[in-house]
């Protein structure tokens, strides 16, 4: 669930397992919904929250036209794990992408001015397993992505956001965390700030 830029609009992102059908890539989805009854969970462990749809849930963006995503399927290709930020007069739709646990992995965005779309997709992935560099083992880290994403408010200047993604160390799926910064492009795309003062760190 994502509350975009604390508008008490919440919506519910996903992906479909279109591989699953044979379909050669996927999609991400969105709907808006609403709680029926305001229960607190983290006082009221006897209540469940009534969930209520707002409309019908609407395609924001598939896996096809991405050069490094691959599948499952052959000459397939995959996106999942959506995540939603917004910043600067953009709705930013983060996704992983790939094969988990393997080389290809990756994390990838892409950017509209309304939450409904058209998505741009930036060109090129974010985290991939030729960027990150090495873990604390000193083996290649493989496979990173899925992040999640965390704002930092500051009163004095501007918030500053960070990404938490896990990846293996080594080709053996032992998926650990890490966090970055995230830094923004002179045409407001984001990136992970790998410079010596933003290195990665593992959680």
């Amino acid at each position: 669930f994502i509350d975009i830029n604390n508008n008490n609009e919440i919506y519910l992102l996903w992906k479909s397992d279109d591989n699953s059908i044979g379909m050669n890539y996927t999609r991400i989805f969105g709907i808006e919904i609403e709680f029926i009854n305001n229960v607190d969970l983290n006082i009221d462990n006897d209540n469940i929250p009534t969930i209520s749809l707002i409309g019908e849930p609407k395609e924001l963006l598939n896996s096809t036209g991405l050069w490094w995503i691959d599948s499952w399927v052959v000459n397939g290709s995959l996106i999942e794990g959506p995540e939603m930020i917004y910043y600067n007069q953009y709705y930013y739709l983060f996704f992983a992408s790939g094969k988990y646990c393997q080389d290809s992995y990756s994390e990838g965005v892409a950017r509209s001015k309304s939450i409904w779309g058209p998505y741009e997709k930036l060109g090129v992935p974010i985290l991939s397993t030729s960027i990150v560099g090495y873990g604390g083992s000193g083996l290649k880290l493989v496979g990173p992505g899925h992040s999640s994403f965390l704002m930092k408010m500051n009163d004095k200047k501007d918030d500053e956001w960070y990404s938490v993604w896990h990846a293996s160390e080594g080709e053996n799926c032992e998926r650990n965390a890490y966090v970055d910064k995230i830094a923004w492009s002179e045409d407001d795309w984001p990136y992970i700030d790998f410079t010596p003062l933003n290195k990665t760190h593992f959680m």
